[in-house]
């Protein structure tokens, strides 16, 4: 139901009937109705127009009960809280203050406006890179790291059903982890949702997994794609020595091998057998395309 009136600087960041039933997939005649009926909570402007909140959108994107959900035109997380580099500053103060409201706030606005990928990439990527820096300075101790990484990573599993929705063809089965004594867990868990994203039904085992449970879930789960990604390893000829013979035998079934991660390089993911190699995360999309050269 309606309530209220906004105020000057409501008006400039509430959506508009019109805005919210583009975002959705609906008639404008439907969003008002949603509002009359009292499933939407709206506002008045001084002039009489209804004004949405942006919570009441993302509520309603969560939910998966719309016949579509395209955020990009109403910029979200703009709204809130301005240029990329200024979110990503946010959220690594929000992370490392433990406020989980506002931080899983700011990367759900992201996730929904702009994708998976713009998540990744322009907001915890750049957090997080600003919270180890921090560490590696003497700025904060390991235990706020490790704080602010659980948190980021406890939000994000709140996103995985939603990305799970997105599976178009469950026939396109993905594998992938961290390997063994790398407990990073950020970027695999990022890289199984962006292929969720882009219709594949991927897993994640997790950080730290060794080179046998790779291979024995790739080959029962029919994987088509297996992923590695690597943030900390003891050594390139470890890795090498770990996982080179797997991957050799998964590459021998047909299975396409992608690597990345700041402890990969595109020599050591040539030494372990894999077809291609990416340096950003969306780089795994165009992998599992065929779109990029190995």
């Amino acid at each position: 139901m309606a309530n209220g009136s906004t105020t000057s600087s409501d008006e400039n960041r509430w959506l508009s009937s019109t805005q919210v039933a583009k975002a959705l997939g609906v008639s404008s005649t439907t969003v008002k109705r949603w509002i009359d009926d009292g499933l939407l909570s709206a506002h008045r402007t001084q002039g009489g127009h209804r004004r949405i909140p942006p919570d009441e959108l993302l509520r309603l994107a969560r939910s998966g009960q719309v016949p579509q959900l395209d955020l990009s035109s109403v910029q979200l997380a703009a709204h809130a809280r301005g240029a990329c580099g200024q979110e990503s500053t946010h959220l690594k103060q929000y992370l490392l203050k433990g406020d989980r409201l506002t931080a899983q706030r700011l990367m759900e606005e992201k996730l929904l406006a702009r994708g998976i990928s713009a998540l990744a990439e322009e907001l915890i990527t750049p957090a997080m890179q600003q919270i180890g820096t921090d560490w590696q300075t003497h700025k904060i101790e390991v235990m706020h790291e490790h704080r602010a990484t659980e948190l980021c990573l406890s939000i994000l599993y709140q996103f995985v059903p939603m990305m799970e929705r997105k599976i178009t063809n469950p026939s396109r089965i993905a594998v992938g982890c961290s390997p063994t004594k790398d407990f990073h867990r950020i970027a695999s868990l990022l890289a199984k949702m962006m292929l969720n994203e882009a219709g594949w039904k991927a897993t994640h085992l997790g950080g730290g997994v060794s080179a046998g449970v790779l291979e024995q879930s790739s080959v029962e789960m029919g994987a088509e794609l297996v992923w590695i990604s690597a943030t900390k390893v003891p050594s390139t000829s470890w890795l090498v020595r770990e996982f080179g013979p797997v991957l050799k035998r998964l590459r021998e079934r047909g299975i396409l091998i992608c690597t990345g991660g700041q402890a990969i390089s595109p020599r050591i993911s040539r030494s372990i057998g894999a077809n291609y190699h990416g340096t950003r995360l969306s780089d795994l999309i165009k992998m599992a395309n065929g779109a990029m050269p190995s």
